[in-house]
This record gives C-alpha cells, structure tokens and sequence, in this order.
C-alpha cells in the first residue's frame, strides 16, 4: 500500500499527518508513505526527523490584502498554483499512491484534487473549529472527511463526515508523569508549568512570559519550562530575569524549542499556550489541564473558539491576549495549581474527549477505503 500525505506550514498540520503516517506503519509495516509540502522549513526538519522521506511542491498561499505589494504577491502565488497542478500530476504518477490524506496547508488542494481526478480516494483531517479554506474547498469530493470539533461539520459538504479527535504522535500515551520527570531530572514534589506559543513562538505572549518568570524567580513556588520559538526570543526573556533578580534560578527554563515537547508535557501539572487544534489534542491525551491564551491573529478567529470549546466542557481554563500581563498569568497559574479539585476535573473531561487513538481510528479507515476502492 503506498499513501501520500499531505501537509504544510504550522506544527498544527504537520504533527497530526505525521501521528497517522506512524499508526499506517504500526498497522502495516510495509506501508509505503510519501510526504507532500511546500517548501517550508518547518516539514523540512520535522518530517525527515520524524523518519519519512518528504517532496515539496513550489506553492504559497494567497494574501487578503488589496495593497499594490499583496495584488503583486497574489500574481506571483496564482502562477504557482497554475504550476502546481502539473507537479502534483507528476508527482502521483510516479508514487502510484493508493491514498492521499491532508491536514491542511493550501498544498493539498492541487495534490489532492489530482489525486481525485484519478479516482484515488483521499481523506483529510480538518483540527481545527474553523475549517481551513483548503480542505474546505475539497470536502466535497473526498472519501474520508474528519474533523475534531462536531461544531465544525455543517461548514463541510459532505455527509460522511465524522468526528474524530486530531490524531497524537504515539510517544504522548507511552509516557507517564514519573517517568517523564525522571527524564527531566525533576522532582516528583515539584509543581511543574511548561509553556509554549505555537511553533513560530510570539513576540506579544514572550514579552508576557518575561513578566511571568521575574514573579516566578521571586516567588520560587514553582517550575517554569517555555519554549520561546527562536534563540532571539529565549534570549531576550533570559535576559529580562537576570536583569529583574539577578540571575536566572534553576526552577526557570528558558529554551528557543522543546525538542521533544511530549517528555516536558507529561512532567507537568499545567500547560500555559495556544489554543491550535493539534495542541489540544495533546492536552487530551496527557489529559493535562492548561490555561489558554488563543491567538487573536489567526483566520477565522479558530483559536478562539477553539478554546472556548474546550472551556465550555470543562477541559481548560481561557485568557485573552489583549491587556493580559505576566502578573495576571501567575495569578492565575498559582490559583489553579492550588486547586488541586478543578485540577482533577480538567483531568476528567479532557480524557472524555479523547478515550482513544485517533491516529490508529484514521489509519483503519484508510486501510479500510484502500481494499474497497474500484479498480482504476
């Protein structure tokens, strides 16, 4: 069986395709999987990390700007499009895939539709409340149509869609808190955050999370681990603590990137972040609780009711970003850390959510469309 997958742009498409490429793999060692991107750095260094081998169409996505620069830049991205249909033709033809699966990015559009043209099925996986105008535009032709959110299936054309969580890398439901803290060298006593603002990090949100950590070196009450996107923006929040209290103590953790964010994630007892689809669904599976801050800046307001989906059951507490401070984000963390009851709530609604695999559940029904298909 070969299947093609396809995915660009944020961490939020790109983990979810890699969690279904693992579970194929599980099901069928002798699967053969092709990943389809554009070209970012992003799928460059996560796919071939994760152990599959990546192809790269020369796609960008359309800017929402009337400005002389964003028309110009719209008639540059319109001829690549045209392009890119002609490089997902070749593409297919010589992959031969039996499937082709997307998570988003405007990439799956050519590939995908290609794809359907040749009557190969093809599924995809839409992870956030919002549907992406990509996998919008092809829902109505595909074979398998998922989603996470129930909210989310009357903006799709089709009447086999189904609710299915955003499928999880393996490696967040084989670790525990003990084990993930011995890796860490943390102790089993401490109260643990760790934080994160998307793959990209935030300018806004780091600022805030300097804020945060000059309250937490003074108080010393708890663990702190962030990620802040970039050396550039670890330095500058490392930087703002030394200069508040003198030097950075051991219970504040500022790295450019968690390399393996599902280790620090199991040690904690709070997640502090965005509210992007593949993001809760990691919470569901460590069922950890969190405070959200959704990002204002993204289309269709997603993250917004992403979050506010997942605080309407119980499963996390919500900020906004707009006049959020540090010191109203410790505020809020030391409270909830201290209430060990609603802790204990959270736990119990996110693991509701999410009782099982979702990437094993899409792999199955990959299988399933592959041995039912017609004959070519």
């Amino acid at each position: 069986m070969n299947v093609l997958i396809v995915c660009a742009g944020t961490a939020g498409h790109i983990n979810p395709a890699i969690a279904v490429a693992e579970a194929l793999r599980e099901l069928d060692p002798k699967c053969s999987i092709l990943f389809c991107g554009a070209g970012r750095p992003l799928e460059n260094r996560l796919i071939p990390e994760a152990g599959f081998e990546v192809r790269n169409i020369n796609m960008v996505g359309l800017k929402r700007s009337l400005s002389p620069k964003g028309l110009l830049f719209n008639l540059r991205a319109a001829g690549k499009l045209l392009r890119s249909f002609g490089e997902s033709r070749r593409l297919i033809a010589e992959f031969r895939p039996d499937y082709i699966f997307g998570t988003g990015g405007y990439v799956c559009y050519p590939v995908l539709r290609e794809g359907q043209k040749a009557r190969i099925p093809t599924g995809v996986h839409e992870s956030n409340s919002v549907a992406g105008l990509a996998l919008k535009a092809l829902s109505g032709r595909v074979t398998n149509l998922f989603t996470a959110f129930s909210e989310t299936l009357p903006q799709f054309k089709n009447s086999a869609a189904e609710v299915i969580q955003t499928p999880v890398r393996r490696g967040f439901y084989d670790l525990t808190r003990q084990s993930a803290r011995e890796r860490l060298g943390i102790p089993e006593s401490s109260r643990v955050v760790v934080s994160f603002w998307g793959s990209l990090g935030s300018s806004v949100m780091n600022e805030i999370t300097k804020d945060f950590d000059i309250t937490a070196a003074q108080e010393n009450a708890l663990w702190h681990i962030h990620g802040a996107g970039s050396e550039s923006a670890a330095r500058l929040i490392t930087d703002g603590v030394t200069a508040a209290v003198g030097s950075v103590p051991p219970n504040i953790v500022i790295k450019p990137y968690l390399e393996n964010a599902s280790v620090y994630m199991a040690a904690a007892d709070l997640f502090l972040g965005r509210a992007g689809g593949s993001t809760i669904a990691e919470l569901c599976a460590l069922r950890l609780p969190s405070v959200l801050i959704p990002s204002p800046y993204v289309t269709g307001g997603q993250q917004i009711k992403n979050a506010a989906s997942l605080e309407k059951d119980g499963a996390a507490a919500v900020l906004p970003e707009a006049g959020l401070t540090g010191a109203v984000l410790y505020k809020k963390t030391a409270e909830l850390l201290d209430d060990s009851e609603r802790l204990a709530v959270m736990r119990g609604n996110l693991a509701k959510k999410s009782p099982g695999r979702p990437a094993l559940e899409i792999a199955v029904r990959i299988m399933e469309a592959v041995q039912n298909k017609k004959p070519r």
